[in-house]
């Protein structure tokens, strides 16, 4: 994770150069399209080892292959939905996650950068890197990593991928030394060890290695880039918020000597306030689908659910209940202050989801935004412009995740 960091970093000052001749004038720019080009730079490096240079090549077949992920034809859309209430319909018919044309790009991608790397004998530290390490010994090995103040990892196993009803996921990474405490937070050990394990019965293929790949990009690219936009609006929209975060950047920026580092990025609370606020109220995903595996009693209730029953959490109205969040259409950093995270309780809080299937991309997704939202505001200042829409407005067809329209802001240099 250390290791991506420097590649992220080096997307966000090419985000930071293209932004500077719009703000020498005060354009008005689209910041949502601005951001994407930054996230597809970073996942193109982090995942798949490419050089995209979205910045100066918006039209990529990369960038234009991850649209079409978030795309599906219309009759992908309808069968999963009716999936959603008859699951039959799924089993049996199993629609694609993505279009053919983007799953032969993506497989021919991994493919030629693996035969590449054999080749040539490269070892880059990126996920796929990682990959390719599980498939040839079955076992990776990672030094130990900081899991400082990490609040959302509250089970000690997640999977990259599993089949629902399987009893054992086809690869694991174990994390040792955890414990909880209080209602809402948990605490670990600065350290922990984590490992990587391939079930024995399963190959890791070209094909699934590619698969992991693209779960990886469904699950750090939109989300991330909407995230960052959304932020941007609501640091727009309340000037006041906007220059606290920017004291904070510099106050940060100044003692780290303008250097950042994965450990470093764990001291800015009131960004991850800001992080955590826009995270509620524009939830990437809208509900989490899941399939009990068992009988299953609710602890303190007469409520049971019944192997095979679909269960849906409400990710968005969680997130927007006035028992929980008061006033919960109001943007307010505050709601993630230590006492107010104290006092809510469990599971009210579900960006990424929870348990063993909880987001792959949560670290990197999170690290991602703080860096490209530190390297924006460390230089640039952003107002309210005549072609803003307050509130946000969403594609309402987006069907994978929360799929904003356009963000136009007023952007211009700090100093001027």
């Amino acid at each position: 994770m250390r290791l991506m960091l420097l590649t992220i970093l080096g997307c966000s000052q090419d985000l930071v150069s293209f932004l500077g001749e719009s703000a020498d004038d005060n354009h008005i720019i689209e910041i949502k399209n601005v951001v994407a080009n930054f996230t597809t730079d970073v996942i193109g490096s982090c995942a798949f080892g490419l050089e995209i240079n979205s910045m100066k090549n918006p039209d990529s077949e990369f960038h234009r292959m991850g649209n079409k992920v978030f795309q599906p034809t219309f009759l992908t859309r309808a069968l999963r939905s009716l999936g959603l209430i008859f699951r039959p319909i799924l089993n049996l018919v199993q629609p694609p996650i993505a279009r053919k044309d983007v799953n032969d790009f993506f497989l021919r991608i991994v493919k030629e950068t693996m035969f590449y790397r054999e080749k040539n004998k490269v070892v880059r530290d990126d996920f796929l890197q990682l990959l390719i390490q599980l498939k040839s010994k079955g076992k990776v090995d990672e030094d130990f990593v900081s899991c400082k103040d990490d609040r959302h990892l509250t089970n000690a196993e997640t999977v990259f991928s599993s089949n629902e009803g399987e009893d054992e996921p086809l690869c694991r990474f174990t994390m040792g030394k955890y414990e909880f405490v209080e209602s809402h937070g948990i605490t670990r050990h600065p350290h922990i060890k984590v490992d990587y394990h391939l079930r024995r019965d399963w190959e890791m293929t070209d094909t699934l290695l590619a698969s992991q790949c693209l779960v990886f990009f469904l699950a750090v690219f939109e989300t991330s880039s909407t995230t960052i936009s959304c932020c941007l609006h609501e640091l727009t929209v309340n000037p006041d918020f906007q220059e606290k975060l920017r004291k904070e950047v510099d106050t940060f920026l100044t003692k780290h000597g303008g250097q950042i580092t994965y450990e470093a990025l764990q001291e800015l609370k009131y960004m991850d306030a800001v992080v955590n606020e826009t995270l509620r109220n524009y939830p990437p995903v809208g509900s989490l689908a899941r399939f009990c595996t068992k009988d299953y009693k609710i602890p303190g209730t007469n409520v049971n659910i019944d192997k095979e029953t679909s269960v849906f959490i409400p990710v968005h109205a969680i997130h927007h209940d006035p028992r929980y969040y008061p006033e919960p259409e109001k943007f307010d950093p505050e709601r993630f202050s230590d006492e107010n995270i104290k006092i809510r309780p469990m599971f009210t809080y579900l960006p990424f989801g929870e348990g063993p299937m909880i987001c792959i991309g949560l670290r990197f997704g999170l690290m991602q935004v703080k860096v490209g939202l530190t390297a924006l505001l460390s230089k640039y200042k952003f107002s309210v412009s005549e072609k803003m829409s307050i509130p946000v407005t969403f594609n309402p067809i987006s069907f994978i995740t929360l799929w904003p329209r356009d963000i136009h802001l007023k952007i211009s240099h700090r100093d001027r």
